[in-house]
């Protein structure tokens, strides 16, 4: 036990001090693209020397959506953006095939690798919320709701990394807690989830809040027994009892919910709810349905398209939604691609029933759709915890609760 938790110790020192520090630029260079740099290097030779060149047909076509970022009209000028791109769409195929790999030859216990990373996450908060250390990246700026003040970041360097990549932890930590018979983990995983839940409120990032609330309603109420509801029913009652109070104490929570803040009390467009969303899709497809026939196959390309949209509204942002955003950088033939890739990751995961790991993967798939319907960016421990699920359905029996399972 003492062993297992230098260890650990050991391990999430370097977890937290390596993501902490990656906002830190090094000639020009963030420290969170050079180490992933290294990383992707390393990955892609293993993947080249490896002996089984296993693959599923969603990575396929993830490796082609990831490519395409390279063929539309800002890619040409603005070479270094569309590398950067492509590098990001790369990460859910590059991790699935290199744990799948990795698990073939290596045999290696990838569930308690996706367990451990889960709580490394929540527990990377700790030092924050104590006043500990102080983050080296701002958070969501409450100064919008009258607060002088700054929403939770921690290690993630934006708010919205933050509110996905904990949303991300938490649904492994449901799974877990349901699934391991120890009262001991049991109260240990419902301690750690209940603080994910209170940091991701203090992110006040919504696709953190869609994202626990679709994926961990199917893992705590889908296909469960009366029996179940019954004993559940008392303890959701006081949750929901106290975060409805939280809620109505909040006014900060308030606005954030509602989509208003202090210049937007008085509106009642749909234009001005959910953070201009609206507004900026619609002005989104607009930028690249009114482009040239060739741009409308090809996309305008990050770039462009957001240059575009600053002209529009002043910002010059994303349409914060992943799959507007998909049809704007990278056109039809991006859709098409794009779509092959989400169709056949579905696939793979329906003809997996049997598996154990069947629900967990259901539950990571519907995190990764409301993602990109609300955001839309790609995060990179959210993107390690998606791969790792997709590379436990190829083996059923890699991983087994043992009641005396340690952390």
């Amino acid at each position: 036990m003492i062993n297992s938790l230098k260890i650990h110790i050991f391990f999430f020192t370097i977890f937290f001090s390596i993501f902490y520090i990656e906002t830190i630029s090094i000639g020009g260079i963030k420290i969170a693209i050079l180490w992933k740099l290294v990383l992707i290097g390393i990955i892609i030779l293993y993947i080249l020397n490896s002996k089984d060149s296993f693959q599923k047909k969603f990575i396929f076509w993830g490796y082609l959506y990831s490519l395409k970022n390279f063929v539309n009209a800002s890619s040409f000028t603005y070479f270094i953006s569309a590398l950067t791109e492509v590098i990001k769409s790369a990460f859910i195929p590059l991790l699935a095939h290199f744990f799948i790999l990795l698990q073939k030859n290596k045999n290696l216990n990838l569930y308690k690798i996706l367990l451990t990373i889960s709580i490394y996450i929540i527990l990377s908060t700790i030092p924050f919320l104590l006043g500990i250390i102080q983050p080296l990246a701002k958070g969501y700026d409450l100064s919008l709701f009258g607060i002088e003040a700054y929403g939770f970041v921690g290690i993630f360097q934006m708010a919205h990394g933050a509110a996905v990549t904990i949303a991300f932890a938490i649904i492994i930590l449901i799974y877990e807690f349901e699934r391991n018979p120890s009262k001991k983990f049991k109260i240990i995983y419902l301690f750690l989830i209940l603080l994910g839940l209170w940091v991701e409120i203090q992110t006040y990032a919504r696709t953190g809040f869609a994202i626990t609330f679709v994926a961990g309603s199917y893992l705590l109420f889908i296909n469960k027994s009366i029996k179940y509801y019954l004993k559940i029913s008392i303890p959701l009652v006081i949750l929901c009892i106290g975060a409805y109070s939280y809620y109505l104490s909040s006014k900060v929570l308030q606005m954030r919910i509602e989509g208003t803040n202090k210049y937007l009390i008085q509106s009642k467009t749909k234009a001005d709810l959910g953070s201009g969303r609206f507004k900026f899709q619609t002005h989104a497809i607009e930028n690249w349905s009114s482009s040239d026939i060739d741009v409308i196959f090809i996309g305008l390309g990050i770039e462009i398209a957001k240059d575009m949209m600053e002209e529009d509204v002043g910002l010059r942002i994303y349409a914060h939604n992943g799959f507007i955003d998909i049809l704007q950088f990278n056109g039809l033939i991006g859709v098409f691609i794009y779509g092959m890739f989400l169709l056949y990751m579905i696939i793979f995961i329906l003809s997996n029933r049997s598996s154990p790991y069947f629900r967990l993967n259901v539950a990571l798939l519907l995190a990764y759709l409301v993602a990109m319907f609300f955001q839309g960016e790609h995060f990179f421990l959210a993107d390690v915890i998606l791969a790792l699920g997709l590379a436990l359905l190829v083996k059923k029996d890699n991983y087994e609760i043992n009641k005396n399972n340690e952390l």
